[in-house]
C-alpha cells in the first residue's frame, strides 16, 4: 500500500524496501505492491550505495526520455496561437 500511495504521489520514484530476513514470499509481495528493489539489512554498505546510485541514473533516464516524448509531441501538435 505504501509503494502504490508514493507511486501515485510521484511516479519518478526509485523504491528500495529492507528487511532483516526477508523471505522469498517477502521479497516477491515487495516487488509485486511497486518496489523495485528489494533488500537485506544485511547488504553491505558500499553495495547499498551502488544500488541508491543504480536508482538515480535509472530516475535521471526516465525524466529525460519523458522530457523528449513531450517535446515530441510538442513538434507534433503546437500550441494553438
Amino acid at each position: 500500500e505504501i509503494c502504490q500511495r508514493m507511486r501515485d504521489a510521484d511516479r519518478n520514484v526509485f523504491l528500495i524496501l529492507t528487511s532483516e530476513n526477508p523471505t522469498t514470499q517477502e521479497i516477491v509481495a515487495g516487488l509485486e505492491s511497486g518496489a523495485d528493489l528489494y533488500l537485506s539489512k544485511s547488504i553491505p554498505p558500499q553495495e547499498f550505495v551502488a544500488y541508491v546510485k543504480a536508482g538515480v541514473r535509472t530516475i535521471g533516464r526516465q525524466r529525460a526520455l519523458a522530457k523528449k516524448r513531450q517535446r515530441s509531441a510538442e513538434d507534433w501538435f503546437p500550441p494553438e496561437i
